[in-house]
């Protein structure tokens, strides 16, 4: 009995600690420490083998070992493997690409409320690509439920989205306000920040705000968006939330060509600013 609470307790300073014994033991006998650990059905050990595999993490790049131990870990109920094992099927990493493995396997991580995979799945039933039925309910659902993790920029985006189109929900003008900015300013995501400064330019669901408007284009643009860039420019030249800046309209407007936007460049050939302000492009 005290020999096996002893093997269950060094199995689990080893798992633990791993990062920090390696550099002291040496990659090959820690190595070998986890997989004659992982062989006997320790689920922390298969997944902690994969990760390693699947980052190059003191040991060389292999997906196709990555997935091998995460699958083991995945059978054994880990919500983390079966979200990574997902992962492998639908990119194709350490085997070939397979959607419908790819969704059971992320189906059953999200279950276990593995956000990552519930954002996955939230994309899945959006876009109804890879041999999945678009489903806007589904998609709203999980997107729900990978929103909660703040760090999820993308599911919170998708969620706003959702409320604002009313796709799978009643179209809500706050709550895809409160969900964009989410995604936008905790996961500094680029087409939240286009949405924001294109909802507060119209005025949709709120009042016309320019100054918001602009500094939501600004964080766009400085991630090259070029139709930020566009929107920003036609901002300058007009002067609203902002002094009037006819040299900067121009430069953005140029960059945005030069960035390969077809939009912008049609616009910046055609007319002169002038002419693209009549035109109303930002709406």
């Amino acid at each position: 009995m005290f020999n096996e609470i002893r093997k269950i307790t060094l199995t689990a300073i080893l798992i633990s600690n791993v990062m920090i014994l390696l550099p002291v033991f040496g990659e090959s006998e820690i190595m070998k420490s986890l997989e004659l650990i992982a062989n006997k059905g320790n689920t922390n050990a298969q997944l902690s083998l994969g990760k390693m595999y699947y980052d190059g993490l003191y040991t060389s790049q292999d997906y196709k070992k990555a997935l091998f131990w995460f699958e083991k870990a995945s059978n054994n109920g880990s919500a983390i493997a079966q979200m990574y094992t997902g992962e492998c099927y639908y990119y194709g990493l350490g085997t070939e690409k397979n959607y419908k493995n790819a969704l059971s396997w992320l189906e059953k991580s999200a279950t276990q409320n593995n956000k990552k995979a519930c954002g996955y799945l939230a994309e899945f039933y959006y876009s109804g690509n890879e041999g999945v039925t678009k489903d806007y309910k589904k998609a709203f659902s999980w997107a729900q439920k990978a929103s909660i993790h703040t760090l999820n920029g993308d599911a919170q985006f998708l969620l706003g989205i959702m409320y604002y189109k009313g796709e799978g929900t009643d179209k809500d003008y706050k709550k895809a306000i409160k969900w964009l900015t989410k995604s936008a300013v905790q996961s500094w995501n680029r087409e939240a920040q286009l949405y924001l400064g294109t909802i507060y330019y119209n005025g949709e669901g709120v009042a016309k705000d320019y100054k918001n408007a602009l500094h939501y284009f600004e964080d766009a643009a400085m991630q090259g968006s070029t139709e930020a860039q566009i929107k920003l420019g036609i901002m300058f030249y007009k002067g609203e939330g902002t002094p009037m800046d006819k040299p900067a309209a121009e430069f953005l407007l140029r960059k945005s060509m030069e960035d390969g936007n077809e939009v912008g460049k049609k616009l910046y050939e055609k007319y002169n600013l002038a002419e693209l302000v009549k035109d109303n492009t930002l709406k």
